[in-house]
């Protein structure tokens, strides 16, 4: 009964509730969006930090006399290969001695020899959010498989879309109780 105060009443106490766990709900996926952009940003950190173990171990590898027992080295090397491809698609090209060239999202080079080349992040315009680049260039989007990926697919796709399904959900719901009050 629209007329009866305390229907009123428990409708509002109710719509109370139910607008506090949209915004609860929402705020946790904000929050799973900035973690998410976190993760990007340590990935890179990791990237970078397995480049220039890569690029130590190619020296090592190029400087060692002939004959000398380098096994070592190639087994630190495919260690630190293995640990960059779980955090994004790599090419890998191996030399006759032992060393390895990387390239990275869409073949920009990665590991060329003893030299390395840092991917760096900065703070998209309007969102904040982290974009990876190599030389400068805008290279999110290419970034493909492993941890980097994932994190990327839950920042940029999933969780925007859980946001926009809760918002349409809310509008809904608000739109429906405003119809039959």
């Amino acid at each position: 009964d629209p007329q009866s105060s305390v229907a009123r009443d428990g409708v509002v106490l109710q719509g109370e509730r139910l607008a506090t766990s949209f915004n609860e709900m929402a705020k946790r996926l904000q929050d799973s969006l900035q973690q998410a952009d976190s993760d990007v940003r340590r990935s890179v950190d990791s990237i970078n930090t397995l480049t220039a173990t890569i690029g130590k171990l190619n020296q090592q590898i190029g400087d060692a006399p002939t004959g000398a027992d380098i096994e070592p080295l190639r087994d630190q090397l495919d260690v630190a290969l293995q640990s960059l491809s779980k955090l994004t698609d790599i090419s890998v090209i191996t030399h006759p001695n032992g060393t390895a060239d990387i390239a990275i999202g869409g073949g920009r080079a990665l590991v060329v020899g003893k030299s390395t080349f840092d991917l760096t992040v900065t703070n998209a315009p309007g969102t904040g959010l982290a974009e990876v680049r190599a030389g400068g260039i805008d290279i999110t989007a290419q970034l493909e498989g492993g941890a980097i990926g994932g994190q990327l697919s839950m920042r940029d796709e999933l969780i925007p879309e859980y946001q926009d399904d809760l918002d349409q959900l809310a509008y809904d719901v608000a739109t429906q109780l405003n119809a039959v009050h």
